[in-house]
């Protein structure tokens, strides 16, 4: 779709499209960085980031914090729906439900699926909130967690 045109009609038909973004080895480095600078400037929780520190607990080993969900998976949202090139976009709201932990050397597959498309017209122009579910599946083919994810363009 080149034209700025198009009818909330049209997007609505492509609801419960879905996209399956590529497997993302999870390194225990991306772990330890993301607990650090969620945590800042106090220091991350030790079942992220100390190793002996997490064997001895109920996980036996480092896992990922439960808002690591939120790394996954970006740019899946634009492969569900078929939308012009917005003037602006923001990020809306995101929620996430951990089912099970995230460890070092696992295998992530996002599978984000088209759940809405609302329209809103601002002082800015025209706002459009699409919102997506998003499913995430490990190397074990378990769903280790579900989430809800919204994003907001905007056509001047």
């Amino acid at each position: 779709m080149g034209s700025k045109t198009f009818s909330l009609k049209n997007l609505q038909s492509q609801i419960g499209n879905k996209a399956k973004g590529q497997p993302e080895v999870i390194e225990l480095n991306m772990i330890k960085e993301w607990a650090k600078a969620v945590a800042w400037p106090d220091p991350p929780n030790l079942l992220y980031t100390d190793e002996v520190f997490a064997s001895k607990t109920r996980y036996k080993g480092i896992i990922a914090p439960p808002c690591f969900f939120t790394r996954l998976g970006h740019g899946l949202s634009a492969k569900v729906i078929e939308l012009p090139e917005a003037g602006a976009e923001a990020n809306g709201e995101g929620q996430y439900e951990p089912i099970l932990p995230i460890r070092p050397g696992d295998t992530i597959t996002t599978i984000c699926i088209l759940d809405d498309v609302k329209e809103k017209i601002g002082r800015k122009g025209r706002l459009l909130f699409i919102y997506c579910r998003y499913e995430f599946i490990n190397q074990h083919d378990e769903l280790i967690g579900t989430g809800m994810r919204s994003v907001i363009k905007i056509y001047n």
